[in-house]
């Protein structure tokens, strides 16, 4: 069972509404932790790019 399962079966007896509040409220953490630590992102994108593990896009290269 992946990730997106897990959350699937946790999610399942929550209504309609509720889960939609609650995945604006990742949505917006995850917006936030990225925001709050945009410098250590972009240093760690540097790295990936000057050793060819993704490109410009972001796509990740197959070694």
């Amino acid at each position: 069972m992946n990730d997106f399962d897990m959350v699937v079966e946790l999610l399942a007896d929550i209504d309609e509404a509720t889960a939609a509040e609650l995945h604006g409220k990742g949505h917006q953490r995850a917006w936030d932790l990225l925001t709050a630590h945009a410098s250590s992102v972009e240093d760690i994108d540097a790295q990936l790019l000057a050793h060819r593990k993704i490109d410009l896009t972001g796509y990740v290269l197959k070694q």
